[in-house]
């Protein structure tokens, strides 16, 4: 039992002595380093860089929000617009339909309607290699002029 106390209050001074020479090296290391960077002038200059680092990480969270805000309103607006013109075609599709019903009868109507549509779509599937690079195109030199004007 003896043995035992003696054990672990020499245990406990070793841990209280280790603690308190990780202590002092660790404040050695700080008041070498602070000194170093004073005596080379490096302290300000690491200040300078960290505040102009921050300060252009700030600018670039603002703008990608700023961008992203525009980014969404246009969305939105598209959404909107969409979904109206999406409408007025439904409808005017359906007026149409109805007035060709009317002198050759409902199914003839609807059908004709439905023909004109299938007509767009062929041609639209035929001619998307073209469709497609014309629109690549056109965004492309929105881009660009976008671009020019920014800078």
């Amino acid at each position: 039992m003896k043995y035992a106390r003696n054990w672990f209050v020499s245990s406990a001074i070793r841990e209280a002595y280790f603690q308190a020479n990780i202590y002092i090296a660790y404040n050695v290391y700080i008041v070498l380093k602070d000194t170093i960077l004073k005596f080379l002038k490096l302290d300000t200059l690491i200040g300078h860089l960290t505040g102009y680092v921050e300060t252009r990480i700030d600018l670039l969270k603002v703008e990608v929000q700023e961008e992203l805000a525009r980014v969404l309103s246009r969305v939105m607006v598209f959404a909107v617009i969409s979904s109206i013109l999406t409408l007025f075609v439904l409808l005017f599709s359906m007026a149409v339909s109805y007035k060709v019903g009317e002198r050759f009868g409902n199914f003839w109507g609807f059908t004709s309607v439905a023909a004109f549509y299938l007509i767009v779509a062929l041609v639209i599937v035929l001619f998307r290699a073209q469709i497609s690079e014309r629109l690549e195109s056109t965004l492309r030199e929105i881009m660009q002029r976008k671009q020019k004007k920014q800078q």
